[in-house]
C-alpha cells in the first residue's frame, strides 16, 4: 500500500479505512463532518483476466470514527482539494461536507464532496 495523502495520526485507522465497508455513493446527499482524509492504493486482482491492477482509493474519517471510501477520480480530486486548502489541524477538527452526484456531459453520474 502505497499513503498518498493521510491525515490521520494513528495505525488503527488505517486498518478501519482499510475496511471500510460504508461507500460515498450510499450516503449521497448526506451532510457529514469529516474529520480525517486518506488517500492510498493498492493492488487488486482482476477476477476476470487475473490481471494485477493498481488502484487509488479515497477515504474519510466520520465522527463516529467509522471510514467512507470510493476508487472514484472524482472523489479523490474532491479530497485532493480539501487537503490542499485546510491544514491537518482544520481537518481533524472537523469540516462539514455534503456528498453530491452530477451527471457528466456523457450522461454518466460522478460524485464528488462539496463543503456545506
Amino acid at each position: 500500500m502505497e499513503i498518498l495523502i493521510n491525515t490521520t495520526e494513528n495505525k488503527r485507522d488505517l486498518v478501519k479505512a482499510g475496511n471500510a465497508t460504508t461507500m460515498f455513493k450510499d450516503i449521497i446527499g448526506e451532510t457529514i463532518k469529516i474529520f480525517g482524509i486518506l488517500v492510498y492504493k493498492k493492488e487488486e486482482v482482476d477476477d476476470k483476466t487475473g490481471e494485477v491492477k493498481e488502484r487509488t482509493v479515497s477515504c474519510i474519517k466520520k465522527e463516529d470514527g467509522e471510514f467512507v471510501s470510493s476508487i472514484s477520480p472524482t472523489v479523490q480530486n474532491s479530497l485532493e482539494l480539501l487537503n490542499g486548502a485546510y491544514d491537518k489541524e482544520e481537518i481533524t477538527a472537523g469540516i462539514e461536507v455534503i456528498v453530491k452526484s452530477k451527471k457528466s456531459n456523457g450522461g454518466r453520474d460522478f460524485l464528488y464532496i462539496d463543503l456545506v
